[in-house]
């Protein structure tokens, strides 16, 4: 099987003049370009001794907080590549895209270089002008440590289960130790009423079940298999601030696709330091709500039923009618915990928080159904680029 495995790598700047202005796209880890050290090489190199197939292409994704950091990025991207010739590498970023548009303006209209969704949704619309037939993606923070990963990767894929094509299969993350499981504290009584990391841990047990495939909620965008089938059909919601990875797996059992879970597919994950909790949690009541009145709205659509409740515990649990209360609960108590620390900052963020919440509901009442337009569209047009000579041209000549 034809074989790509994408990429993103995320970067910003810790330049007052960029700091002060309001980032184009949000992401949890991005790399300063004024630090020494990236990622990014540290996962070439893993696959450079991983069991990559032969003639696999590392389509790797120029991502950027800022539109004044593209050129840097890429030029700082291209330096890194340019020590890792043994692999098959495209290298994409924002001007790339513009020569797309150049080509293809109903291509360049479906996709956007800000934002986690339009970043792999970025990396379905290369891997499909590239004939794949398999997708990875792997974010740069991670690393293989299973000398088989990539023989796993295809065993299943593509495969039928109950006459639905499995188009999509996720592995998970691990950290050093092997552990994934996350660390929940019995004392942080300001998280009350937003327990997170315990559904997920919840959700996170049907790991240790012993079946190689397994159905799932939960799915995560840097260990995670398509098959060109279903992404051809099936993009990332451009319209969601976060977690795009799990709302893809809705998406695709929506219009009629497996998606599930395997059980010896892991990666490591090594992030850096992560966004603050208010900024996580403010994104993710927009995400939830969202996604609730997404599928509150799907039998209007028609499509294959998945129910709130069969997404319990995660995120099921925060897609109920409940949620708008327990995050101005939480928001509250992290005021608290706040001032307590001392932490003047962190106690204005949180108590904005509240503020969020009617913005929240008229940005889910706005753009809900607008997904299934773009997915229309999507189902259209990316069938028509396949293989694409000019498309392949405009990529051959990036790397």
């Amino acid at each position: 099987m034809r074989v790509s495995v994408v990429v993103p790598t995320y970067w910003t700047s810790v330049d007052p003049i960029i700091q002060v202005q309001n980032p184009d796209a949000v992401y949890d880890h991005p790399t300063p370009l004024e630090s020494k050290g990236s990622t990014l090489p540290r996962l070439l190199s893993n696959l450079e001794e991983s069991d990559l197939p032969e003639g696999a292409t590392i389509i790797v994704i120029v991502a950027t907080s800022h539109r004044a950091l593209e050129d840097k990025a890429r030029k700082k991207t291209q330096e890194i590549l340019s020590d890792f010739k043994k692999l098959n590498i495209v290298h994409f970023s924002a001007s790339t895209l513009r020569r797309i548009g150049s080509q293809d303006q109903m291509l360049a209209k479906l996709l956007n270089p800000y934002g986690y969704s339009n970043i792999r949704n970025l990396g379905l619309a290369i891997a499909q002008i590239l004939k794949s037939e398999i997708l990875v993606f792997l974010d740069d923070d991670v690393l293989v440590n299973d000398p088989r990963y990539f023989h796993k990767v295809q065993e299943h894929i593509g495969n039928k289960r109950e006459g639905a094509l499995l188009g999509g299969v996720a592995g998970y993350y691990t950290d050093k130790s092997g552990r994934y499981y996350l660390d929940v504290s019995p004392r942080a009584w300001w998280k009350a009423g937003w327990p997170k990391e315990k559904r997920m841990n919840e959700a996170f047990e049907i790991i240790q079940s012993g079946e190689r495939l397994l159905e799932t909620t939960f799915a995560f965008g840097g260990n995670m298999v398509l098959h060109w089938n279903m992404f051809e059909k099936v993009p990332f919601d451009p319209y969601i601030t976060r977690g795009e990875d799990m709302d893809l797996l809705v998406n695709a059992k929506l219009l009629g696709f497996e998606f599930m879970l395997d059980s010896r597919l892991s990666v490591i994950h090594l992030p850096g330091e992560g966004k603050s909790l208010w900024s996580e949690m403010r994104q993710d009541l927009y995400r939830f709500l969202y996604m609730r009145k997404k599928l509150l709205l799907q039998k209007e659509k028609r499509f294959t039923d998945v129910s709130i409740r069969s997404l319990l515990p995660y995120p099921g649990y925060f897609l109920g009618v409940a949620t708008p209360l327990r995050f101005a609960l939480c928001s509250c108590l992290n005021s608290a915990h706040s001032i307590l620390k001392g932490n003047l900052g962190n106690f204005k963020e949180f108590s904005q928080n509240i503020f969020h919440i009617a913005d929240a509901f008229h940005f889910a009442g706005r753009n809900s159904l607008r997904y299934f337009g773009f997915q229309r569209l999507w189902a259209t047009h990316i069938p028509r680029i396949r293989d694409n000579r000019d498309l392949r041209g405009v990529l051959e000549g990036s790397s």
